[in-house]
């Protein structure tokens, strides 16, 4: 069932509905306005959404998006063949944290609290 346009139900509410499904993701969602055209540019941007994202609403971006993080960069390492002995410990540490805010400071922490 593609996205379709609801409209303001008395006594529920004053605003048309975003429902259906679309690309397999199901939408049921309030527009935000009770003018039809708007709700129909509403309804364009949900479906956009699900095309970029292939979901709604759309994902959190991450605090460093885009950014290499101690998490890849290991799965990497372990992908390529390197020794998995300590890597889990370190992943422990680090987890998701930029790849650029990893110093010598932050390695010598990590020597403290382990």
């Amino acid at each position: 069932m593609p996205l379709k346009l609801r409209p303001p139900r008395a006594g529920k509410t004053p605003n048309f509905e975003i429902r259906g499904t679309y690309l397999g993701v199901r939408v049921e969602t309030s527009s935000g306005t009770h003018k039809r055209s708007l709700a129909l540019k509403q309804l364009r941007k949900v479906e956009e959404c699900i095309e970029q994202h292939g979901q709604y609403p759309a994902p959190e971006p991450t605090a460093h998006s885009g950014q290499p993080t101690f998490l890849s960069a290991a799965n990497a390492y372990m992908q390529a063949g390197g020794r998995r002995k300590y890597v889990a410990r370190l992943i422990k540490h680090f987890r998701e944290k930029p790849l650029s805010e990893i110093d010598q400071k932050a390695s010598g922490l990590l020597a403290l609290a382990v």
